[in-house]
């Protein structure tokens, strides 16, 4: 019945029909736009809690670089005070080297002078040896050659020592 009244009163009245569409339409238009606003509201949203996020990420990351930067410097001085030590420690570990080395060098040599003493002295021991052996040699020669020829021991020793002054005499001259 309701339905039917309705539709007697569209044909009476067409321009109630015509307001009514136009309500419909515009009904319609408005749900359309109530819908396109939540959901360009709930893409706002979305972008504001990605910017709330973005934000709280800066924030932390500022933070992180402030303590970065802190931790860097104290990081090179760090560095720095250990590359001092290191200094002062490796020259430190030079100079007992060079210490450890050189008593090394002065024990070697010592022991190259004791042997080269050593071989010089037995040297020395074989030519005096040689020296006192071509002396006797020389003696028993003489003594033999004065007993053959019948010469005066004493008056040719003291030519030789003669002789042997002389030499000393012309070798000391300039």
């Amino acid at each position: 019945q309701q339905q039917q009244q309705q539709q007697q009163q569209q044909k009476e009245d067409p321009r109630i029909a015509q307001l009514e569409r136009e309500i419909k339409l515009k009904s319609n238009i408005i749900r359309e736009k109530t819908e396109e606003l939540k959901s360009l509201a709930s893409a706002y949203q979305a972008v504001e809690n990605q910017f709330a996020e973005a934000e709280e990420e800066l924030q932390s990351l500022r933070k992180a670089r402030l303590e970065n930067q802190s931790d860097a410097e104290t990081t090179t001085q760090l560095l720095e005070n250990a590359k001092k030590a290191g200094i002062v420690q490796g020259l430190r570990d030079a100079e007992q080297d060079f210490a450890a080395r050189e008593d090394a060098l002065r024990a070697q040599f010592d022991a190259e002078k004791a042997t080269a003493l050593k071989d010089a002295q037995e040297e020395m021991d074989d030519l005096l040896e040689v020296l006192g052996l071509e002396e006797r040699q020389k003696d028993f020669l003489f003594r033999e050659l004065i007993e053959t020829y019948g010469e005066d021991l004493d008056a040719l020793e003291e030519k030789l020592d003669g002789l042997t002054c002389a030499d000393d005499d012309e070798a000391s001259k300039p």
